[in-house]
């Protein structure tokens, strides 16, 4: 009789809540909005490419709250009648929020997010119930850590 293979099942994104924004903002002023109400400090990164290598990037903002805190990703999805990625409800935005966050501070997020004027909708996304998702935040965690990885950018110094 032949033994059975055991085979370790690790959830890929086990650690990481995923929110959709559906908002009429450009990038730059929903993340102001989100700067002030979640009290973070998003900064502009290089664009994730698309699919089409000659349109531009989709825009990337990212907040690291340091050791043992949260870790923010905001990725547009929607740009110029191109989408990134096609879902059921139309989603402008993601947020991707790793590390464990608490049932009540999620839920006092998403109130926040609702709470900007032009923002229509906010709601949390279950990655492995929506399809095409998972690739996806695959290719943003490899965007990010290749943008970990490059050095600051040295500064000029006259003299």
């Amino acid at each position: 009789m032949a033994q059975k293979k055991r085979v370790l099942q690790v959830q890929p994104f086990d650690d990481i809540v995923v929110l959709g924004i559906s908002t009429t903002l450009s990038d730059y002023k929903l993340t102001w909005y989100l700067n002030e109400a979640l009290k973070l400090d998003l900064k502009k990164m290089p664009g994730l490419p698309g699919s089409d290598e000659e349109a531009e990037p989709f825009s990337f903002y990212y907040y690291d709250g340091g050791e043992n805190e949260n870790i923010f990703s905001l990725l547009q999805l929607a740009r110029e009648g191109r989408r990134l990625l096609a879902m059921p409800v139309p989603v402008d935005y993601l947020m991707v929020v790793r590390n464990s966050i608490k049932a009540e501070d999620l839920a006092r997020m998403l109130s926040s997010i609702r709470s900007i004027r032009e923002v229509l909708a906010a709601w949390q996304i279950e990655p492995a119930k929506t399809k095409g998702l998972e690739p996806l935040l695959e290719a943003l965690e490899f965007h990010e850590l290749s943008l970990m990885r490059q050095p600051p950018p040295r500064r000029f110094r006259p003299g």
